[in-house]
């Protein structure tokens, strides 16, 4: 199980993706910007943040600054 806020503008994307990661066990928490992620990273301490860049590219950003591009 992992901590994992997802950061998009569309609702649809986030509610989506953070269905999926809830199903899997995860514990998600879902920021509509930047502003709203950084302040969420300060209370969860994430594992793994998912962000969207783009249409079609995915970010997982670890804590140790580490990015996967999917």
């Amino acid at each position: 199980m992992y901590r994992v806020p997802i950061v998009d503008d569309d609702a649809n994307t986030r509610d989506a993706l953070g269905a999926m990661l809830r199903d899997a066990g995860h514990v998600v928490t879902l920021a509509r910007d930047r502003a709203e992620a950084l302040r969420l990273a300060v209370m969860v301490n994430p594992q793994v943040i998912f962000r969207m860049l783009g249409h079609v590219t995915c970010a997982a950003i670890s804590p140790s600054g580490a990015v996967s591009k999917r």
